[in-house]
């Protein structure tokens, strides 16, 4: 059977973490992922008994904006625009996602981007700038002050001390 869950930032996590063990492919790591998919059953198996299945008109509306942000972390995306996209007032929108997610949506997919570029700090060689240009801000020196106010490290200090 299948069965609607909605959006749910664990269950990508999981997700995306098996596609981040499997391409790196190092030693014992089947195991490994064989141990984060049945905690992806298993937490799907949770969200599933704990609520009603479809949810409110309004939690559907935030997890399409959720995933709207999410799939366009790398361009210039606004919460203007997922209000619009979603046809809803950006009012509302902001007031209703802020009391779902506990940030409003400008900070929600501010810490997307910084997410985003931990991965790519950890798990690439891709210069600041690069990463910067990539996830869409304005400029390197702006990517590295917000990322140092995110996280307490500017970017190459975070590298260095996530690679060691």
């Amino acid at each position: 059977p299948c069965h609607y869950i909605g959006f749910n930032e664990g269950i990508v996590s999981l997700y995306n973490l098996i596609i981040e063990k499997t391409k790196q492919e190092k030693s014992g790591y089947q195991p490994l992922i064989s141990g984060i998919f049945f905690h992806l059953l298993g937490s799907c198996h949770s969200i599933i008994k704990q609520s009603d299945v479809g949810g409110t008109e309004e939690e559907v509306v935030i997890d399409k904006a959720r995933v709207l942000f999410r799939a366009n972390i790398n361009n210039a995306y606004s919460p203007e625009q997922a209000a619009q996209d979603l046809n809803v007032g950006y009012s509302w929108f902001r007031k209703r996602f802020r009391s779902y997610t506990g940030l409003s949506p400008g900070q929600y997919y501010l810490q997307l981007k910084i997410e985003k570029a931990k991965e790519f700090l950890t798990n690439s060689n891709m210069l600041i700038k690069e990463i910067a240009i990539e996830l869409n801000f304005d400029s390197t020196l702006y990517f590295s002050k917000v990322f140092k106010e995110k996280t307490g490290f500017n970017p190459t200090n975070y590298r260095s001390r996530a690679c060691n």
